[in-house]
């Protein structure tokens, strides 16, 4: 009898061993904003897990495939926000650049090994001087919480933080392990559009623009056919919500500022930059501190400027 038990407590063990080294070992959150993110020491002490997929999305095209393959955290997948969008058109109409619909997002996420099974971790490098370093990492992030895929985070502080830390880096090419993923329906709470937007000015709803003050102000960029600002906007960069080493405030500190700013977590939330970027990941930020009815206006700015129907104003307004 007790060497069969002794048995069946040695499989017991083996099966918790196993089981312990297919899975993504977590943290118990003690603030909101650790929902979203993945700091570098856990990341480096989870590289090797087969349950982890990491995503570079640094960059754009052709620009990233030059950045991706100089360096890149070891083990990374390369994949930009452009992949899950639809093209951008011209002329700018509603649509433009928008997420792709299901059946289209679908094959996408699968190519790159994603599925409900996996930590997915996307990691950017914000860098408000640099225009090609504007929140992807939050905009692929918004788009797989879209998908269903809701484990997905984003890297804390990206990856010059992660070199500055000393964790390895490599200039190997990885190709994910495809996997049979399909998106059921897109979580359209997460977003709105051009019309609700038009329909919902002058009202209750809270718009937030989360560009630079420059480009609230109406100082022409990224070619607009207009400049300014939504009647009524407010101004909230999107990168308020990172400190100057590009981690994130504690969920307290970016509350402050939104409160300080006139915003509730009761309020209806539409939030846009030029073309859903950098909206995108303030969007994410906010949904997971509360702000339920916060939604990216996937049309942004471009779409707005080139309808001359839309009203704008700019800071001498």
């Amino acid at each position: 009898m007790k060497h069969y038990i002794y048995g069946i407590v040695f499989l017991l063990v083996l099966v918790s061993l196993f089981t312990s080294c297919e899975t993504v070992s977590s943290n118990v959150p003690t603030d909101p904003i650790e929902d979203l993110i993945v700091d570098a020491s856990w990341l480096n002490s989870n590289l090797s897990n087969s349950n982890l997929v990491l995503i570079d999305a640094r960059g754009f095209p052709p620009k990233n495939d030059s950045i991706y393959k100089a360096g890149h955290i070891k083990g990374a997948i390369n994949a930009t926000y452009t992949t899950f969008m639809r093209a951008f058109s011209s002329p700018k109409v509603p649509g433009w650049g928008n997420i792709l619909p299901a059946d289209s997002l679908s094959p996408k996420l699968a190519t790159l090994g994603l599925d409900a099974s996996k930590t997915i971790v996307v990691y950017g490098d914000n860098d408000a001087t640099d225009p090609a370093r504007f929140g992807q990492e939050g905009r692929l992030v918004w788009t797989f919480w879209m998908a269903g895929l809701t484990n997905a985070k984003m890297l804390d502080g990206g990856f010059r933080n992660w070199v500055a830390q000393g964790y390895p880096t490599e200039t190997t090419v990885n190709t994910p392990i495809p996997s049979t993923f399909s998106v059921a329906s897109l979580d359209q709470s997460f977003t709105t559009t051009t019309a609700y937007v038009k329909n919902h000015l002058n009202s209750s709803t809270v718009i937030i623009d989360s560009r630079t003050k420059d480009e609230y102000d109406g100082v022409p960029m990224w070619n607009a056919p207009r400049d300014g600002h939504y009647p009524g906007a407010i101004h909230f960069f999107f990168a308020n919500v990172l400190n100057s080493d590009n981690t994130f405030k504690t969920g307290d500190a970016i509350e402050a500022l939104l409160t300080a700013s006139g915003i509730k977590k009761t309020d209806d939330i539409v939030i846009y930059c030029t073309s859903g970027i950098r909206s995108a990941h303030l969007t994410m930020v906010m949904r997971i501190l509360g702000y339920t009815n916060a939604k990216n206006h996937d049309d942004s700015f471009m779409v707005w400027a080139s309808d001359p129907t839309l009203p704008l104003e700019t800071k001498d307004e």
